[in-house]
């Protein structure tokens, strides 16, 4: 099997093209269909992902005109394991109705992925919960918006919090002032994004969500969101 950089190959599908800017790849990534769109989304808001390549590699047959091109790479940092993942987004009936002509490429990607340390290939389609949740993706797209760290609302929320709150009760707790109160609504938006709040993304958010946790930054945690914060 011969291994070359990876280069842009037209796939001409039939769905959406466009990018996406990223934090994730230091600039943008392409999409060719809706689901890739979606989950590049997803890697941007996951807080696992820290980097993310497109169509990284071409791998070659020796023994035959096979070649094929993974859709991207993944870099994941996980409670201290680094993992990478080679993967390629398909539809699940694109799967069936391919797969005598995409098996021995997926084969190809799996013996390279083996002789890479920590990685392993995986494909992804659209039966993942998240994808086919049309709230996960609706709350996807809307945090992706918020880029906005503000330290001073960040600990005032963080003085008032408390397990299982809903947004309101905390906003409530923090201010009655209308300005204020639209710095900290956007603070805690683009702290869920960073995944600094848990909540429950399968239901829409809104501020009548219950906030389950929060994650208290040190002081330098602290200063490396703001850092990233300008930094976009």
């Amino acid at each position: 099997m011969k291994i070359t950089t990876g280069r842009k190959i037209p796939k001409n599908y039939r769905n959406i093209t466009g990018e996406l800017s990223s934090r994730k790849v230091h600039g943008s990534i392409s999409y060719e269909s809706k689901l890739e769109r979606d989950y590049y989304m997803l890697f941007e808001l996951d807080s696992t992902v820290t980097y993310i390549k497109e169509q990284p590699v071409t791998l070659k047959s020796k023994t035959s005109k096979i070649s094929y091109t993974p859709d991207f790479e993944l870099h994941t940092f996980k409670n201290g394991i680094r993992e990478v993942i080679i993967g390629e987004i398909k539809y699940k009936k694109d799967l069936r109705k391919d797969w005598k002509t995409l098996r021995p490429k997926f084969e190809m990607a799996i013996e390279y992925s083996q002789s890479l340390e920590n990685t392993s290939f995986k494909i992804f389609t659209n039966a993942c919960s998240r994808i086919s949740s049309e709230n996960y993706l609706f709350n996807t797209h809307f945090l992706l918006n918020f880029k906005s760290f503000d330290g001073q609302a960040y600990q005032l929320l963080k003085s008032n919090f408390r397990k299982n709150i809903t947004m309101d009760e905390l906003l409530s707790k923090c201010t009655n002032d209308a300005v204020i109160r639209l710095s900290l609504i956007s603070t805690i938006w683009y702290l869920i994004r960073r995944g600094a709040i848990e909540v429950d993304l399968y239901q829409k958010l809104s501020t009548s969500n219950v906030l389950k946790n929060f994650h208290k930054y040190t002081e330098a945690e602290s200063l490396q969101l703001v850092r990233e914060v300008y930094s976009t």
